[in-house]
């Protein structure tokens, strides 16, 4: 007796199928670990991006209609979270490679005794633009959470958001101006 493919078990599965279904999903499991093992040899993650692969796939098989073939589009799922997988593998080593390089160059330099100087000078540039935006970029830098400066402040969340990057955009704005001033 011929096994059922993976599209007629969908066929099954989206027609209420439940055993179709099982089946379906387990057969996928099964051949996700065996092409992210290959792909991501020596991994740690390759079982989780099967597993991501996987729930995407559950999460999305029933609202969409595929005209072509269910595996085609379930692989594809797999190669885009492989492909995610490895962006964000880069963008974290590349993350923590620059954070390093500041670091370096923080030990060999030492700390900017002027920084301090310009921070607390642009801290008052906008106290006196916007007492609101100082306080909450204040309360902020001292550790505060933003439901802690909602409450201390009587404002809502949105507000807080809203203040709080204004006066970063500021700060930003001041210091850039001095640096280029200096």
């Amino acid at each position: 007796m011929r096994r059922a493919t993976v599209d007629e078990l969908y066929i099954r599965a989206k027609g209420g199928d439940k055993a179709a279904r099982d089946r379906l999903f387990d057969l996928l499991l099964v051949s996700f670990r065996v092409i992210v093992r290959h792909r991501m040899w020596g991994d740690r993650s390759a079982e989780d991006v099967a597993q991501d692969a996987l729930m995407a796939v559950v999460g999305e098989y029933d609202r969409i209609l595929i005209k072509s073939s269910f595996t085609a589009w379930a692989y594809q799922v797999l190669n885009n979270k492989i492909v995610d997988h490895f962006r964000l593998k880069r963008i974290r080593a590349e993350k923590m490679e620059f954070l390093g390089q500041q670091r370096a160059e923080a030990e060999v330099y030492g700390p900017n005794p002027m920084l301090k100087i310009r921070i607390k000078k642009c801290f008052s540039m906008i106290n006196r633009v916007h007492k609101q935006h100082a306080r909450i970029l204040n309360l902020h830098f001292q550790g505060y959470s933003t439901d802690d400066i909602c409450r201390r402040m009587k404002i809502t969340r949105n507000a807080c958001y809203t203040s709080l990057s204004r006066a970063r955009a500021m700060l930003r704005e001041c210091l850039s101006q001095k640096e280029q001033g200096s």
